[in-house]
């Protein structure tokens, strides 16, 4: 009976550890707030080979950036500003900037922005730490593929 009771305070007392780390724990609607500095766009392109699907890595040079960009909303944005408000403010190389919606949606790993035309655009998010996030979009040029932009917290 003894050994019972202290099974089940062990136990109680797991829970509110667990519970109190959950509770203290950061979610990505907390973490993608501040300001992010592009430092990578990778294109991965995936073969299909005989059934065995095959893919690599490598960085986009800026006239497959200007190709892959011409379809997607947000130009060349080098820093992307979000606030708690879901508000995100995009800053450009040449200082022009854009306001825009941010929702996250699912679990925390998808980020939908709104934009004041209505247009609307989706990433994956694959990695979002307190100075790291790393976006996935799919894209289809001419292969399949996925384009990944990564930020560094400013």
């Amino acid at each position: 009976m003894r050994t019972i009771v202290v099974i089940l305070c062990a136990l109680g007392c797991l829970l509110l550890f667990g519970a109190f780390v959950l509770i203290k724990e950061d979610g990505p609607e907390k973490l993608i707030i501040g300001e992010w500095q592009e430092v990578a766009w990778q294109y991965e392109k995936l073969d299909h080979d005989k059934n065995i699907a095959t893919s690599w890595i490598s960085e986009i040079d800026e006239h497959q950036r200007q190709e892959i960009s011409e379809s997607m909303i947000i130009h060349e944005a080098e820093v992307w500003s979000f606030d708690s408000n879901g508000h995100v403010k995009l800053y450009n190389k040449d200082g022009k900037n854009e306001h825009v919606n941010y929702i996250m949606k699912g679990r925390g790993n998808i980020l939908k922005l709104e934009h004041y035309n209505n247009a609307l655009e989706y990433f994956e998010i694959q990695e979002l730490t307190s100075d790291s996030l790393v976006l996935h979009f799919s894209f289809d040029l001419q292969v399949r593929g996925i384009v990944k932009l990564t930020f560094k917290r400013i």
